[in-house]
């Protein structure tokens, strides 16, 4: 098990996890910890990079997406928050503050990372322009209760 071997390898002590998630070149794995911090690890336990102040203690990470190439990171909260990274600078690139009293149940990057896709808990998927700090650009309204997941998409 490649999660088992990379917390049995971690060179720093390491908090409650809040959430976790691959990348999908399979080279590392983000960490979110209670203290807000994002730890990007490899398979050898070595932290590679992190991004502090993400959320704060009482919030919990709902789902976090990788755009192609690395280029964005999005973080949905469970208290309706989104957040998206700019991964060159590490820096908060825009965020969706409450976009509903419901958690973020899933989100995606279409490969051109040019769309954030944001499926909230209560039926509602929202698409949101990368380019223009986060424009919404379509909102769906009860499109399906429960959505856990989003596969990647074509513009």
């Amino acid at each position: 098990n490649k999660l088992a071997f990379i917390f049995q390898n971690l060179t720093y002590p390491i908090e409650e996890i809040k959430g976790i998630v691959y990348s999908e070149d399979q080279k590392y794995v983000i960490i979110a910890t209670d203290s807000g911090l994002l730890r990007f690890v490899d398979f050898e336990g070595k932290e590679i990079h992190r991004i502090s102040g993400v959320y704060d203690g009482h919030v919990r990470v709902k789902s976090i997406a990788l755009s192609n190439e690395y280029k964005y990171m999005a973080v949905g909260l469970n208290e309706g928050t989104v957040k998206v990274y700019d991964l060159a600078t590490k820096q908060l690139k825009f965020q969706c503050q409450k976009l509903a009293d419901c958690i973020v149940s899933a989100l995606d990057i279409s490969l051109d990372n040019k769309i954030l896709a944001v499926a909230l808990g209560d039926g509602d998927l929202r698409l949101f322009d990368l380019q223009t700090d986060g424009l919404e650009i379509y909102y769906f309204e009860n499109v399906i209760k429960g959505i856990e997941c989003l596969c990647k998409f074509i513009q």
